[in-house]
């Protein structure tokens, strides 16, 4: 069904729907099969099932799936861990598998049961980061295990939020039209690598589907430290409000 050969990945081979066959080039070590395994092969399962997977953390609040899509450095992380000390499930810290069943309900899937938490985040909670394995591709981050997220296969999805820090006050803000459609197909999880899949030709169908559903806003927050727990108090003040 699909085979793939990558200076960065190695050689993946897909058939069935129910057999993978991956050989590592030579010199990758054991952190590093784990990232690939945890993100690019497990991305390429999902969308040989059908799914679309997006760069995003993902948590649980009220029963809704409450997805955190940026970039890298846009502080998926921090909140995901906010919401988890909370007590809110996570289903998702880095990638999240969407699945659109034939009504066009659209639901988040589990995924890595982990964060990536700089060293500064792992001091806050009292942790160390010679206990935890560093993420290659992320030179400050290290892998913070979560307990895995017991008899929940799949929760509807209730928003989609675009975090971004800024110098201003903390605001949250609807995103309408066509602005809706460009910001969730800029955030496809490894897009360059999912264009060799099958179900990139049904992508286009799975998004627009996913922009005219779901509602979307975008958080802005103080990227200064000392406003830190202040922004997170206000986010989750009104992700109580929008999920009701």
């Amino acid at each position: 069904m699909l085979c793939i050969s990558s200076k960065q990945l190695g050689f993946i081979s897909f058939w069935n729907q129910n057999t993978l066959e991956y050989t590592p080039f030579s010199h990758s070590d054991e952190s590093y099969l784990r990232m690939v395994i945890l993100g690019s092969i497990s991305m390429i399962i999902a969308n040989s099932q059908g799914k679309i997977s997006l760069h995003a953390a993902c948590v649980v609040i009220n029963n809704k799936a409450v997805l955190f899509c940026g970039d890298s450095g846009s502080g998926k992380s921090s909140l995901a861990l906010h919401f988890s000390r909370k007590g809110h499930p996570i289903l998702s810290d880095d990638m999240i598998n969407l699945e659109i069943d034939d009504n066009t309900n659209i639901f988040a899937c589990p995924s890595v049961p982990r964060i990536k938490l700089s060293e500064s985040d792992l001091i806050e909670i009292g942790a160390s980061k010679n206990d935890f394995l560093s993420i290659p591709a992320y030179k400050t981050k290290y892998s913070y295990p979560l307990e895995p997220v017991d008899q929940i296969e799949k929760i509807p999805i209730g928003l989609i939020i675009f975090p971004a820090f800024t110098e201003t006050v903390d605001t949250i803000k609807t995103i309408n039209g066509s602005k809706k459609i460009n910001l969730i197909s800029k955030h496809i999880y490894r897009k360059k690598l999912g264009q060799t899949l099958p179900i990139f030709s049904h992508r286009n169908k799975a998004l627009f589907t996913i922009a005219s559903k779901i509602q979307m806003y975008e958080y802005s927050r103080s990227a200064l430290e000392k406003e830190k727990l202040k922004s997170m108090e206000f986010i989750e003040q009104q992700l109580s409000l929008l999920t009701q």
